[in-house]
């Protein structure tokens, strides 16, 4: 089975578009992965088709690898470099084997891809379709003048800071058939951040400075601000609340996300009741049977300058309100 038949699973329309436009922004190194995971088990239907493109992650990807040799040799220098000097002496061929009796897998693509360790749960139920995914910062696709219809790579790559293993930028350079980034010509960039568009003007001629930037917000999303809680639904409707639609103020808001004060609609009783404390009143038992706890709370808020998100989930208070809330309600 190749990648092109996905879409022509039986199955749900829904499921089918979700392919295609799934299929259409496939990197090289998910290519890749996708390659060998239908080699391993070839989907049958759509639902399957979308569970096996959502669990791309699990199959780690060695660039690089083509044979058994390659193979022993990544391991003397993932595991004990001091040995790299007596390589001669070493037996390449039967040490990648016994690698791969370890780390099962399939040399695809000029790589060696590792199989999941254990069989993952299926993550497509095959009615919700999988929610958006911002493991990713941004989806560039690149052209040379060897590859004119470019191919796509994805942000954030650790591979390319840590100097290890290739990754999305150089698989993609490879496939390329240049050597650096310099050689290539932007086609198309995406963003996984709703509304932040037009990065092929505003990066015009930048492309190092877009894939920075890209790889930036990248660790910021997948670190979670460092583990920051409830990171990800703040920062977008903090994203939201300053109608954000670039790049660069993306970054800026991330970088500022503490500033941000949210609470959610489920609180507004225990604003209300906060601020009745602070300001030493209780609420007799006849009193508090009548009492619009809940409205009161709502124009606690409002008088404060918070805002309602686009969802009615939550109301948020950006850095430039002009009046700060108080210290009970940055702690809600």
């Amino acid at each position: 089975m190749n990648r092109e038949e996905l879409t022509k699973l039986p199955g749900r329309p829904e499921e089918q578009a979700w392919l295609r436009e799934r299929l259409e922004m496939l990197t090289v190194r998910e290519g890749i992965a996708l390659d060998a995971a239908l080699q391993r088990h070839p989907a049958q239907d759509s639902t399957e088709a979308v569970s096996l493109l959502t669990s791309l992650d699990g199959y780690e990807v060695l660039g690089g690898i083509q044979s058994y040799e390659d193979l022993g040799l990544y391991y003397l220098e993932e595991n004990d470099t001091r040995l790299l000097a007596l390589r001669d002496y070493i037996d390449l061929d039967k040490l990648g084997r016994q690698y791969e009796a370890q780390h099962p897998g399939l040399f695809v693509g000029g790589c060696y891809v590792v199989y999941p360790e254990r069989e993952q749960p299926e993550v497509y139920d095959g009615i919700a379709l999988p929610e958006p995914d911002y493991s990713w910062s941004l989806r560039l696709k690149l052209a040379s003048s060897a590859v004119p219809d470019g191919v796509w790579l994805a942000l954030p790559d650790y591979n390319d800071i840590m100097d290890v293993r290739p990754g999305e930028i150089q698989l993609a350079l490879d496939a390329l058939g240049v050597q650096t980034i310099r050689g290539c010509t932007l086609l198309e960039a995406r963003c996984s951040l709703p509304g932040i568009t037009g990065l092929e003007d505003a990066y015009a001629g930048r492309l190092e400075d877009l894939i920075y930037d890209g790889q930036n917000l990248g660790f910021i999303l997948q670190e979670q601000n460092q583990g920051q809680k409830d990171f990800l639904q703040t920062y977008l409707w903090a994203l939201e609340h300053e109608g954000c639609t670039t790049l660069p103020a993306a970054l800026e808001v991330a970088q500022h996300l503490n500033r941000y004060h949210v609470v959610y609609t489920d609180q507004l009783q225990d604003v209300a009741k906060a601020e009745l404390r602070s300001a030493g009143s209780t609420l007799d038992t006849a009193v508090a049977g009548c009492f619009n706890l809940e409205q009161y709370g709502l124009d606690l808020l409002r008088n404060k300058g918070y805002t309602q998100t686009a969802d009615g989930r939550a109301y948020i208070l950006g850095p430039h309100a002009q009046i700060r809330a108080p210290m009970q309600m940055q702690q809600m």
